[in-house]
């Protein structure tokens, strides 16, 4: 009965012990979490928007340049003769790109004339790669008729056997350029293309004379250069109306050149009439828009 009794005795295992409350760790982890989230998310937020950022760099390079490149892709075709873009008023197509020559058929749908040279409108071309390569100037004065353009571009050499493609674009800004400028404030710029020499002199920065040198050695077309002299010739007395003495008009013994030195204070070269020059540009102009303009234009300038 004894030995029954003793073998239902309570035995102790272990001693059981009130387990503490995590809750105020979690809460204070919770409560770290939302501080350091709302520091820091703004603060990584403005990294990553900005380029020059090292975090924001590699994001720009990673996530935004496919974005940006397929928002720049929107509406570009191929460029060839069977191309048609329309921009605004503009219709340009049959365009053909082969060495340093692009050629192609603009449209202006209005009744009135559309000088192309007077506004900001480019064709913005790319390789099949996505390269740039380049940007031309639409120029020329254009009707509901059209116009065949042929324009040479010595510092592009197209492929004719690839693919390229570019859209018509807006340019109004224009990268910063390199002149010497002298104590005064005074630089300049020249472009040259074929029997053409332009001058162009700022003060600081903006456009104040313009200096045309053309030349004219083609006597084999006799009746065409004996027409050529005559134009310039009554283009010479119309600027010299003008602008006294700035404009004179030499035979040689190969042909003869025109040597047109504008003051543009005295010269408003967008009423010129019949003897309008394109590359004429107004008093006050930017040289970087005249530098730009006249690159894409075909011109080389430096």
């Amino acid at each position: 009965m004894n030995e029954n009794n003793n073998s239902l005795q309570p035995v102790v295992l272990g001693e059981l012990k009130k387990q503490k409350s995590s809750k105020p760790l979690l809460v204070f982890l919770i409560f770290f979490i939302i501080i350091t989230v709302t520091i820091l998310i703004p603060l990584i937020d403005d990294s990553l928007s900005d380029p020059d950022t090292p975090l924001g760099a590699l994001y720009q390079k990673i996530f935004n340049k496919e974005d940006i490149d397929e928002e720049n892709n929107i509406n570009r075709v191929i460029l060839n003769e069977d191309t048609f873009i329309s921009f605004e008023d503009i219709t340009i197509s049959n365009i053909t790109l082969e060495g340093n020559f692009i050629r192609y058929f603009v449209k202006y749908d209005n009744e009135e004339n559309n000088i192309l040279d007077y506004t900001p409108y480019y064709i913005e071309v790319f390789d099949k790669e996505d390269n740039f390569v380049t940007n031309v100037k639409l120029i020329g004065i254009v009707t509901d008729d059209g116009l065949t353009m042929n324009i040479s571009l010595p510092e592009v050499e197209f492929n004719s056997n690839e693919d390229y493609y570019g859209k018509v674009i807006k340019l109004t800004e224009f990268e910063d350029i390199t002149m010497f400028v002298d104590n005064d404030g005074y630089s300049s710029i020249t472009c040259t293309k074929f029997q053409n020499t332009l001058k162009y002199q700022f003060k600081d920065g903006l456009l104040k004379r313009v200096e045309h040198k053309f030349v004219n050695n083609n006597i084999d077309n006799i009746d065409a250069y004996i027409l050529s002299l005559h134009f310039q010739k009554e283009k010479a007395d119309y600027l010299n109306s003008l602008d006294e003495g700035s404009t004179i008009v030499k035979e040689t013994d190969v042909g003869f050149e025109i040597i047109a030195n504008l003051d543009l204070t005295k010269v408003d070269t967008y009423t010129l009439g019949d003897y309008l020059v394109f590359t004429y540009y107004r008093l006050d102009e930017d040289a970087r828009k005249v530098h730009y303009e006249m690159k894409a234009k075909g011109y080389d300038c430096k």
